[in-house]
């Protein structure tokens, strides 16, 4: 049984509430931070409206990751950009789910 209980309302509406681990989005979020998602539902109909200057979390086939999202040339993919690496291409068909990061509490 926990010693006790902290509420942070920065997370109300959340659908899940996980830490971080990873460097890529430093120092936005940080390893160590917890964030709280919200889901993307059905994707097929959600492209066009997806917020550039947001934060997603992505998960496809082989990979879990925290990035920016841009509208690509090519309609079929996105371009995932983040602060310490270089933005890449991701095939829109890969993606599994997408959720988007509505809070983060940071590590002391």
């Amino acid at each position: 049984m926990p010693d006790g209980f902290v509420e942070l309302s920065v997370f109300e509406g959340c659908e899940a509430i996980f830490p971080i681990t990873g460097i890529s989005m430093e120092p936005i979020i940080s390893s160590g931070d917890w964030i709280g998602i919200r889901t993307i539902d059905n994707l097929s109909h959600s492209w066009e409206f997806l917020q550039t200057g947001a934060i997603y979390l992505i998960i496809t086939r082989e990979e879990r990751m925290i990035k920016f999202i841009e509208k690509a040339n090519d309609e079929d993919f996105i371009i995932c950009k983040s602060p310490n690496y270089s933005p890449f291409k991701v095939f829109k068909g890969d993606i599994l789910k997408l959720y988007r990061v509505k809070a983060c509490s940071k590590r002391l």
